[in-house]
C-alpha cells in the first residue's frame, strides 16, 4: 500500500514538472515572438542589424571621416556595403541638408556626378574644435582621384556634414574621374551632362561645338538648369545672362563663353536641352515640336 502511494506521488511530481516546463517554454515561445515583433514593427530590418551588432554606424560615436563614409554608403549604390537608404543618410547631415537630399537629382547635383565610383576612402581629415573637414577620394576605372571635401560641424555630441565641395579643378582630378564624361567628341571641355544625358546630336566646326542631349524620363527643364546653376561654378564658369527657365550664358574663367537652353521640356518624355560654345547664332533642331 505505502509501495502505490509512493509510486502516485512520484507520477504527480513527475506531471507537475512536466507542466511546469511547458508553461516555462510558452511563456518564453510568447516573449521572443514578441520581442520579435516589436523590434519589426519598430526598426528596419538593417536597423535590427544595427542594434544586434552594436553597429558602428550610430552617428554619436562616428569620427569625422567616418561620418562621411557612412553617409557615402546611404547614397552611392556602386561601392562596397553600401547600402542605399535616404532616410538612414539623413542622420549624418544637418538640417539644411536633410531638406535637400529628397530633392530629384541630389547625388548628381551635389557630388557633380553622372555615374558612381566603384569605392571610396579618406584621404584627408582635419579636426579644430567643434569644426572638421574631410577630403574623400574616389575610384573610377584604376585610377583614384580626390573628388570631394566635406565640411562638418559638432552637434550634440555627434559629427554632421554642414557642406560638400566638389574638387573638380583639383590637380589630382584625373582623365578617368568624373570629369571625362565618356563622349569623346560629343562633349564640351567643362561642361558634364546632367542626369545621364544621352547626345542626340553634335557638331564641332573649327572649335566651335554644340550638343543636343536628352534626359531620362522624369527630368525636368528647370531642373536641368537647376542643375548647371548649382554646379558649373565648381567647374569654372560664371553666369552671366539667364532667361528665367528657357536659358544660361556662362563664361568660363579662360574667357570662352557657352549657352545652355532647353528646346523641348517635357519630364514625361526626357527634357531636350542643347549645350553651345561658343553659341552659334542659329539653334539645331532635335527631337519634338
Amino acid at each position: 500500500m505505502k509501495k502505490q502511494k509512493k509510486n502516485k506521488t512520484g507520477l504527480i511530481i513527475i506531471i507537475i514538472s512536466l507542466v511546469l516546463m511547458a508553461l516555462i517554454l510558452a511563456v518564453a515561445i510568447g516573449f521572443f515572438r514578441y520581442a520579435k515583433k516589436y523590434l519589426d514593427e519598430k526598426y528596419s530590418q538593417s536597423q535590427i542589424g544595427e542594434l544586434i551588432n552594436s553597429s558602428s554606424q550610430d552617428a554619436t560615436q562616428l569620427e569625422p571621416g567616418e561620418t562621411v563614409t557612412a553617409f557615402l554608403k546611404n547614397i552611392l549604390g556602386t561601392i562596397p556595403e553600401a547600402n542605399l537608404d535616404l532616410q538612414n543618410a539623413k542622420k549624418f547631415i544637418t538640417p539644411k541638408l536633410k531638406n535637400e537630399i529628397d530633392e530629384p537629382g541630389f547625388v548628381p547635383q551635389t557630388l557633380c556626378i553622372q555615374d558612381g565610383p566603384t569605392a571610396v576612402k579618406i584621404s584627408a581629415e582635419n579636426i579644430s574644435g567643434e569644426k572638421a573637414s574631410v577630403k574623400i577620394s574616389a575610384l573610377y576605372g584604376k585610377e583614384w582621384s580626390q573628388l570631394w571635401e566635406f565640411s562638418l560641424i559638432l552637434d550634440e555630441g555627434s559629427w554632421k556634414i554642414s557642406g560638400i565641395k566638389c574638387l573638380v579643378n583639383n590637380p589630382d582630378y584625373t582623365e578617368n574621374s568624373v570629369e571625362s564624361t565618356n563622349y569623346g567628341e560629343e562633349s564640351i571641355k567643362d561642361i558634364p551632362p546632367c542626369f545621364n544625358s544621352t547626345v542626340k546630336s553634335s557638331v564641332n566646326e573649327e572649335g566651335q561645338q554644340s550638343i543636343a542631349y536628352t534626359t531620362p524620363v522624369g527630368y525636368s527643364g528647370q531642373e536641368v538648369l537647376k542643375f548647371y546653376d548649382l554646379n558649373l561654378p565648381n567647374y569654372g564658369w560664371e553666369q552671366i545672362a539667364s532667361d528665367g527657365s528657357r536659358s544660361r550664358n556662362y563664361q568660363h574663367n579662360d574667357g570662352r563663353q557657352a549657352e545652355i537652353w532647353i528646346f523641348y521640356d517635357n519630364a514625361n518624355e526626357g527634357t531636350d536641352y542643347i549645350i553651345e560654345c561658343p553659341p552659334f547664332t542659329g539653334h539645331p533642331g532635335i527631337g519634338n515640336q
